[in-house]
């Protein structure tokens, strides 16, 4: 049986923008540090301060999250234990479409581990567009590597694997993610500590999938509302 996947219209940032509608959402504000007065204070990379939080939630990956939360928050060892990995995105553009019999593939024994037909989303435009996501073992020996070799590596490997020289797109780009996926892809409960009230969250809670961040969210807020967070 097929399995079923979901996608954001007209773009995957859709659900987030729908949920943080009523929101005050602070964009390119880097938090660096928390200080822990009467209630959290908030200081931002230029030394900014945001005061007056009852609780602090994150949902930065982990090694990042391990940067912000303090040592005596309680799943601070816990979290320390989980490793997370790399991946690199390929996005190919087409004006003509490749002939394609799939949606979307898990590619096995190669560079190259996943490749979805982007376009056949709904309301992504006339164009043919091709997404391949690298190997783990590939982004990290490779994370530092020349943007221009790797794209003409994974151009090479998806053409391979197609059966299509995909060299010739009209459009290439490269994105490195430095914390893609949980290497073991474990799931874990709620990280919440009740008593300091800060808490954290993400993809890497529930495996590493996308589904994860929204999934493990949603646990979270769940077990802060039992406990009146």
């Amino acid at each position: 049986m097929d399995e079923p996947r979901y996608v954001g219209v007209p773009g995957m940032n859709s659900i987030a923008r729908h949920l943080a509608q009523d929101l005050d959402v602070r964009l390119n504000t880097k938090i660096s540090s928390l200080n822990q007065l009467e209630k959290w204070q908030l200081i931002d990379e230029q030394g900014l301060r945001y005061d007056n939080f009852e609780s602090v939630i994150s949902a930065l990956p982990a090694p990042q999250a391990l940067m912000l939360l303090p040592e005596k928050f309680a799943h601070h060892a816990e979290i320390k234990t989980i490793e997370m990995r790399g991946c690199v995105s390929l996005m190919l553009g087409f004006s003509k479409r490749l002939p394609l019999e799939f949606d979307a593939a898990h590619i096995t024994h190669s560079d190259i581990s996943w490749i979805a037909v982007n376009s056949n989303k709904p309301g992504r435009g006339d164009f043919f567009t091709l997404m391949v996501h690298s190997s783990e073992a590939y982004a990290e020996e490779n994370f530092t590597t020349d943007r221009q070799k790797v794209i003409n590596h994974l151009c090479h490997q998806t053409s391979q694997i197609l059966g299509h020289d995909v060299s010739n797109a009209d459009f290439k780009t490269v994105h490195s993610w430095r914390y893609a996926n949980n290497s073991n892809r474990d799931t874990y409960p709620p990280f919440a500590d009740h008593d300091l009230k800060l808490a954290a969250c993400g993809d890497w809670c529930l495996g590493g999938r996308v589904e994860g961040a929204f999934t493990s969210a949603l646990n979270l807020a769940e077990a802060l509302n039992k406990r009146g967070d």
